[in-house]
């Protein structure tokens, strides 16, 4: 779950990815200690299962928020289907309608924004050089004002380097071969920011969410932007009385240089990874009554035919907060 930092501290970035979703479990027994990769396929979320790093609850019930030291290899991940992901974006921005269901960004929030596609452009060409590639101008010394700046703040780590506008950025990776330029993105940094990684993406300031990019995570964007965190999970049942107070106090310590991360999983009644009516007709109040009873009908022919197996999806998170 994601909460808020305090007033003081800077935006938090929240990043979702939704893990590949599967029918059949994995063949084989045992049990392995080796992390699941993104090269694992199609079974990646049963892997996960399998090796416990999605536990959300303790064996009395009580919710737990499963957050950990993340470290920063770990932070995107850029997996073999990442092609269609990023396509997918592509074609949502680009739709009029679409946007605005899978993009918001709050007056505000511009230099949050401007900040996590700083990270990330600095971040991806060292983590994946094979498929990322920015080319920048040089980059001009700080000033005395801004050393000595950054000398008084020495508890906390200066943002990363500025990108001019002229930047580029070229994302090659299975097959997919696209060229940006940042200044391009001079009024939405954050459109920016999703369309270079599979990951959906989430500024908190204050406690608010002022920015999001959410085509894959659990729930609604346009129900759930410019509200805080406890708004938004108001209706997660336990959620005050479990998960509250302990997600707050990690929100209050968290820094950009000691990330975490946590997973959450879930069954889904359709195989796309989008946010759509289709995933959770039965609790979903976006929907009519009609559509509802649409989804649900050819749900139930589903398992009438094939069982249930061939009806329902097992939906794993990964999540990262920095």
């Amino acid at each position: 779950m994601w909460r808020s930092l305090t007033a003081a501290s800077r935006p938090t970035t929240c990043v979702c990815r939704g893990v590949q979703q599967a029918q059949k479990r994995r063949q084989g027994g045992g049990r392995s200690t080796r992390r699941p990769s993104p090269e694992d396929g199609h079974h990646n979320a049963f892997s996960w299962l399998a090796e416990g790093f999605t536990v959300t609850a303790s064996p009395h019930g009580r919710l737990l928020p499963g957050l950990h030291a993340l470290d920063l290899q770990d932070w995107m991940l850029l997996e073999v289907g990442a092609r269609a992901h990023l396509e997918a974006k592509r074609a949502a921005f680009a739709d009029a309608e679409l946007r605005p269901q899978f993009l918001r960004l709050l007056p505000g929030s511009e230099a949050a924004q401007r900040e996590v596609l700083d990270m990330l452009l600095a971040h991806l060409p060292k983590r994946y050089p094979d498929a990322y590639a920015v080319t920048a101008p040089a980059l001009p010394p700080p000033s005395d004002n801004a050393a000595r700046g950054s000398e008084a703040s020495s508890a906390s780590a200066p943002p990363p380097p500025h990108f001019p506008p002229e930047s580029r950025v070229r994302v090659t990776t299975g097959g997919l071969d696209v060229d940006y330029v940042v200044g391009d993105f001079e009024r939405s940094p954050l459109e920016l920011a999703s369309l270079l990684v599979q990951e959906d993406l989430g500024i908190l300031q204050n406690g608010v969410l002022t920015a999001a990019s959410v085509l894959f995570s659990f729930g609604s964007l346009p129900q759930r932007i410019g509200k805080p965190m406890e708004e938004i999970h108001a209706r997660v049942p336990q959620y005050e009385a479990d998960l509250h107070r302990p997600v707050s106090r990690v929100f209050q310590r968290v820094t950009p240089e000691k990330p975490l991360w946590r997973t959450n999983w879930n069954l889904s009644w359709s195989d796309s990874l989008l946010v759509s009516t289709s995933r959770y007709p039965h609790r979903n109040p976006g929907i009519s009554d009609e559509e509802r009873a649409v989804v649900l009908a050819g749900f139930r022919t589903v398992v009438a035919e094939k069982g249930l197996a061939h009806a329902c999806w097992l939906k794993v998170e990964y999540q990262t907060l920095r």
